[in-house]
């Protein structure tokens, strides 16, 4: 392993599931409760099928909705994380 490492560099550590989610749980705070579509994919880094799919998972978790904006976009609404952001 270690002549591994000196040839090949170090090794990557593997992908943290639940990083793209706390990053996504981090910014809906700082937004006050609501995030739309384009935030969680530049936070993210993620393509528009995860992030719907991801986005699916929240609104479940922590009881989340959807609106239309005017501007036709849409935005997702979580008053429980809204609380906790203005409780910080």
């Amino acid at each position: 392993e270690k002549v591994n490492r000196f040839v090949f560099g170090p090794t990557t550590p593997p992908d943290d599931p639940n990083e793209a989610r706390a990053k996504v749980l981090a910014e809906i705070r700082a937004k006050k409760g609501r995030i739309g579509i384009a935030d969680v994919i530049r936070v993210t880094g993620l393509p528009r099928e995860d992030v719907d799919a991801m986005m699916a998972r929240l609104m479940l978790d922590f009881d989340g909705d959807v609106d239309v904006a005017e501007s036709g976009g849409i935005v997702y609404r979580f008053e429980a994380l809204r609380r906790t952001a203005e409780a910080s």
